[in-house]
């Protein structure tokens, strides 16, 4: 789904006769008038949406939808004034100011990656001093020379975020990061992940429990007790 939002809109809970716009690929870029709204059992909401400036319900474009939660994200209230094109009449940012946007984004990350051995994320050249993380695959720029990053904190993340794609892209599981959840626990080499392709304990994770900051819990007295025993004769 494209992230997209009006240019304007108001805050809180979307409510009948509000004018609304819609984050769904059918709806995208019209302002509706919410014409009912109801709460159904398993949480979720159902709307009926009409176009606002239809003299009738017969000659209005109609639309029943659901969303699983109110208020949402994709569902956005509308100004009593709202910006509209010039040129198609679509709520602004209309669709073409978004590909237009769309394209120069594209065209500028393609530049940051064009050059071989200039870091991506800062612009600066990566010394042959300088630690580094180097790709052979450039996901942005066809035939493009390799990808290089550097290795410091201002550049590491978007390394990390790159390398995801790249393993994505091959189908191979990331080094640098790591989808699962770790628990550390407070013996060394106690930490467990949830992720069967986990590459350690050291790398960035989805999300991270402290199980047992202070003292160790049971499972750090198993894990050690089995070193023990792995390492007696």
């Amino acid at each position: 789904m494209t992230d997209w939002m009006p240019t304007r809109q108001v805050a809180g809970m979307p409510k009948v006769g509000d004018i609304i716009a819609i984050n769904c690929d059918d709806l995208r870029y019209r302002p509706w008038l919410l014409s009912r709204l109801e709460h159904r059992e398993d949480g979720s909401w159902s709307m009926i949406l009409r176009e606002p400036g239809a003299p009738d319900l017969a000659s209005s474009d109609m639309h029943h939808i659901a969303t699983p939660k109110l208020p949402s994200r994709h569902v956005s209230i509308l100004p009593q004034r709202y910006a509209l094109c010039s040129c198609c009449g679509e709520l602004m940012p209309c669709s073409h100011e978004v590909e237009d946007r769309t394209v120069e984004a594209m065209v500028d990350r393609a530049h940051r990656y064009e050059t071989a051995g200039t870091c991506p994320a800062c612009g600066e050249v990566v010394s042959d001093r300088q630690k580094s993380i180097r790709f052979d695959i450039n996901l942005h720029v066809p035939l493009g020379p390799p990808v290089t990053f550097h290795r410091r904190q201002d550049c590491y993340g978007s390394a990390v975020g790159y390398e995801k794609a790249v393993a994505k892209a091959e189908g191979v599981p990331a080094k640098l990061s790591c989808p699962g959840s770790v628990t550390r626990h407070s013996l060394p080499g106690a930490s467990v992940c949830t992720s069967p392709t986990c590459p350690g304990p050291d790398v960035g994770h989805a999300s991270m429990q402290q199980s047992c900051l202070f003292r160790p819990c049971p499972e750090c007295t198993t894990t050690a007790l089995t070193a023990t025993e792995s390492e007696t004769p």
